[in-house]
């Protein structure tokens, strides 16, 4: 017998010590090692904070099997399991998992028969990011809004090497399914929360809402045409159209600069007033 870990041609000689000529022949040595095979760690996040979470065990066959080729993978709740082949997850999702907990995945060469097992931690982020607020102004409810414009307020000044992806639930922030194009329109009229994950380089950070609000436009009467007496000391009032009743929810700016509801003119010409209500929308009158 012979040991050996190099792979290669080799020439064998048999010799029967009984007078006959020795037997000679050729082997070929391929050795197959599941040595670069390591451990991996999913790190995910848990949106609701009660300790369970889902997993996608696929996200961690690349990192296990670190460059590895022809050969397959299960994945078992313990070690035996996983040395006796048997058990193994019939889905590499796996939904509410207690957290930590340690899984084993083993590796089989099918073109060898040899395996090895590596373990697979699952743990939850303990990080923190913030929940955002987007606002647009339209009068249907509906927005394109510019899911980047929260970045500043997810993020509030951490640092790190941060990704951020948007989706229309918790369930596909954590599995990273469906993502959201950035520049989304609102699906439910007014007001509508989408989720933003937030990986540190490949595992979660954090997974927090962004609430998108849609709010009204000032309700202004139609543009007019005024006539002005140029008789001398007659003046015109120009109303903003807002009602007494609602004008201290307002702000205006008039294209002479006065910020009143309305003003007196002495002189013919165009004017417009720019209304604007405690939301921040805008609408302009002529």
């Amino acid at each position: 017998n012979v040991t050996t870990a190099d792979a290669g041609v080799y020439r064998v000689q048999v010799d029967l010590l009984d007078g006959s000529c020795p037997t000679e022949g050729i082997a070929l040595l391929e050795v197959i090692s599941l040595d670069q095979a390591q451990n991996a760690t999913l790190v995910e996040c848990d949106p609701d904070g009660n300790g369970l979470t889902d997993f996608d065990l696929s996200r961690a066959i690349p990192d296990i099997l670190n460059g590895i080729t022809n050969a397959s993978i299960s994945f078992h709740q313990t070690l035996s399991d996983a040395d006796n082949d048997i058990n193994p997850f019939p889905d590499l999702l796996l939904t509410d998992v207690n957290t930590p907990t340690t899984l084993f995945a083993r590796i089989f060469a099918s073109n060898s028969g040899c395996f090895t097992i590596r373990e697979i931690s699952l743990t939850i982020s303990t990080d923190n990011a913030q929940a955002a607020v987007l606002e647009a102004c339209n009068e249907d409810g509906f927005a394109l809004f510019d899911l980047t414009d929260a970045l500043s307020q997810i993020l509030n000044g951490i640092s790190g090497n941060f990704s951020v992806s948007y989706y229309l639930n918790e369930t596909d922030a954590v599995l990273q399914v469906n993502e959201l194009n950035n520049n989304f329109t609102n699906t439910q009229a007014n007001n509508q929360t989408v989720y933003a994950r937030v990986n540190n380089g490949a595992a979660c950070f954090d997974v927090v809402p962004v609430e998108l609000n849609v709010r009204p436009l000032p309700q202004l009467p139609p543009d007019a045409n005024l006539l002005l007496c140029t008789d001398a000391g007659t003046t015109l009032r120009l109303e903003s159209g807002i009602p007494a009743s609602q004008q201290a929810n307002f702000t205006y700016l008039w294209s002479t600069g006065e910020t009143t509801p309305e003003i007196e003119i002495a002189q013919p010409g165009t004017f417009s007033v720019l209304v604007t209500n405690l939301f921040g929308c805008t609408e302009m009158r002529n």
